[in-house]
């Protein structure tokens, strides 16, 4: 007989086999691709009348050890929290993002913004720290006041997401995604 406990120790699923003339069986064990991600037990018991039965397991990891990270939103809100892609000189702007994982757990992964003038010149770039587990969102926020004197014209803000600062050897884990505010006097 054997059975399979997934990593809430929650049994999932047993059947029983039986050997070929060599003693050797083999025996196939579904698990539904929501299942939850981590360490599977199978245990095995085997017994013939006559002898003594004998017991064994072994585990299996199941899932992505690697964060699968999307960037599902960025805007733009002033101070408040109000929706706001028009700000004028001197004022501030909060450019808000969100990361979903359905991977691996993220752990001191990256969230940045990167800020670009009407020029395409980098304004300024900003990063929190973040920790997603699998199944969460991380929702982060990054202020950027305008100087009195800031360009005019359409400003370009991308996010991204990486593992660690890229100058030690980070990759980015997804494609950037990037929202538009205007700067006007």
């Amino acid at each position: 007989s054997i059975e399979l406990v997934d990593p809430n120790l929650t049994h999932i699923e047993s059947t029983k086999t039986y050997t070929n003339l060599e003693g050797y069986f083999q025996q196939e064990l579904e698990i539904m691709s929501d299942a939850p991600q981590g360490t599977y037990i199978i245990l095995v018991e085997a017994f013939k009348t006559g002898f003594k039965e004998t017991r064994g397991y072994t585990v299996i990891t199941v899932g992505s050890k690697k964060p699968s990270v999307a960037i599902t939103s960025i805007y733009t809100t002033d101070v408040n929290g109000a929706s706001q892609t028009v700000f004028n000189q001197g004022a501030a702007a909060i450019v808000w993002t969100e990361v979903t994982n359905t991977g691996g757990d993220l752990t001191n992964g990256l969230v940045w913004v990167q800020i670009e003038d009407p020029n395409g010149a980098t304004v300024t770039v900003m990063f929190q720290v973040a920790n997603i587990r699998q199944g969460e969102t991380f929702k982060a926020g990054f202020s950027l006041t305008l100087s009195p004197s800031e360009t005019l014209g359409q400003y370009t803000a991308k996010a991204f997401v990486s593992d660690k600062l890229i100058a030690q050897g980070g990759r980015f884990l997804t494609p950037p995604k990037q929202v538009t505010f205007t700067v006007t006097t």
